[in-house]
């Protein structure tokens, strides 16, 4: 699994890991982050906007139908704890913030 530094100094910060899967010249990351989670599940409104189910290769995922929950400031980049060695750790939103100028949502790749 694949760890990323997010663009963070790496004597301040532990890199989170990312999950991923390849199929042929397709690679997949699959992001579960806990903070997303909450403030959709505590949402039904949030969800129905936010959250839809695709098809990837004949499995069904679910996957955001748009970014406006990974644009929110108010995310935590960092878990709440420090380490023994003075870093915090990075949390997977963290992640996909750096990486959000390169995300595009799966329906908008299958559509061309």
């Amino acid at each position: 699994m694949p760890e990323q530094n997010c663009g963070k100094d790496d004597s301040r910060y532990v890199p989170c890991r990312i999950p991923t899967y390849r199929f042929f010249a397709w690679q997949f990351e699959f992001i579960s982050e806990p903070e997303l989670n909450d403030h959709l599940w505590h949402s039904a409104e949030l969800r129905e906007k936010i959250l839809g189910t695709i098809d990837v290769f004949g499995v069904e995922v679910q996957a955001l139908k748009d970014f406006s929950l990974i644009d929110d400031n108010d995310l935590p980049e960092t878990y709440a704890f420090t380490r023994s060695d003075g870093r915090k750790t990075l949390q997977t939103v963290t992640y996909l913030k750096f990486r959000r100028s390169h995300l595009r949502l799966v329906e908008d790749i299958s559509e061309g």
